[in-house]
């Protein structure tokens, strides 16, 4: 196994695997610590080292985690067993590609791809790029398999690609319910927000606001990836009521897990994050927007916690005050979130790597 990628995972990563890690920031010291750092030079560097590692090995899979990246890789992917496992937050740029540069030739194509390596890459927004779409296109077509994170987004692209269907496939995103798992004791009121990425899609706006309505015992705890994420507005009229933590290593989220009693993620537009999946296993019961929820088949409304629209911070407080103040319920709230997170185990997917594989 390789990992290639521009930084270490954000929660962390097993030391005794580190041998098989390439990133940048390993590689070089350097880490970016903005995203206008990340930009340009850097996004270029990472695709050439990324390229590089993947030409010279001899590999039987090529795993591409995020759709967007797969751009950078159409002739690796063409050429070598490539599964693209996605999360659904690109899909609806890929039948808009098949009508991207319809008069051109197989040979043309493969000539404009390569202009990608000599612009500022942009894998946050596909539709930033033409040439981006259309070699995501490319690699989602000849991608041995694509991998979808819940039977509903497999369903939905197979609508759009029937003659591609056969090599679509549901596999759930694994979390390992034998590392989060619930714990012991009484807890704190406290509302948990996660993120790896900029606050401003991903609902913290409305449960600032939410947050300000409740009780001035409830505190709130918040995960991002660099404290740079966060604006002195934002927090505004918090006080003491916060706790920010950054770079938190992954053996240490399920105690932060168990220390709270909801785990709130109400974004705008988003995929599904992992966090809700991790902490639904820790037996958190979670409030989260209907994006959210149609990624995650497993949560169910008043059964797993809560759906909330996010233009509505007056009922986001009610439902955040309601799992606070009635113990009985959030208890059984939490109780089949971990029952059902158990449904997402790492063996299955294990089994489809290795079906591959061999």
């Amino acid at each position: 196994m390789l990992l290639v990628a521009l930084l270490d995972p954000p929660y962390g990563f097993d030391e005794s695997l580190a041998d098989k890690l390439y990133t940048l920031s390993r590689l070089t010291g350097d880490e970016p610590q903005s995203p206008q750092s990340r930009q340009a030079n850097v996004w270029v560097s990472f695709l050439s080292l990324a390229r590089t590692i993947i030409k010279k090995i001899d590999f039987k899979l090529l795993l591409v985690g995020r759709r967007p990246h797969s751009a950078y890789l159409f002739d690796i992917i063409r050429a070598k067993p490539t599964v693209i496992y996605c999360d659904g937050y690109h899909e609806k740029c890929l039948k808009m590609a098949e009508y991207l540069y319809p008069d051109y030739s197989e040979s043309d194509l493969l000539e404009i791809f390569q202009e990608l390596y000599y612009s500022t890459p942009d894998t946050s927004n596909m539709l930033n790029n033409a040439t981006h779409i259309k070699a995501c296109w490319w690699s989602f077509k000849h991608a041995r398999e694509n991998w979808f994170w819940s039977e509903r987004h497999k369903n939905y692209v197979s609508n759009l690609f029937p003659e591609m269907s056969g090599s679509f496939k549901s596999v759930y995103p694994l979390v390992d319910t034998s590392l989060f798992r619930p714990g012991k004791g009484e807890k704190e009121p406290t509302i948990l927000f996660t993120t790896m990425q900029p606050l401003q899609t991903k609902g913290f706006d409305v449960l600032v606001k939410a947050f300000k309505m409740l009780p001035g015992n409830v505190k709130l705890k918040l995960v991002v990836e660099r404290v740079d994420l966060l604006s002195r507005d934002m927090l505004e009229g918090l006080g003491e009521r916060v706790t920010v933590m950054t770079k938190v290593p992954k053996r240490l989220m399920p105690d932060i897990y168990r220390s709270c009693m909801v785990n709130c993620r109400v974004s705008r537009d988003d995929n599904t994050p992992l966090s809700i999946l991790e902490s639904m296993a820790c037996s958190l019961p979670v409030v989260v927007s209907p994006q959210v929820a149609n990624s995650l088949p497993i949560i169910e409304e008043g059964v797993t916690g809560f759906v909330v629209d996010p233009s509505s911070h007056e009922e986001l407080a009610r439902k955040l005050n309601f799992l606070i103040r009635d113990s009985k319920r959030r208890i059984w709230m939490g109780k089949e979130c971990r029952k059902r997170a158990l449904r997402y185990s790492i063996e299955r997917n294990i089994r489809e790597v290795f079906r591959l594989i061999s």
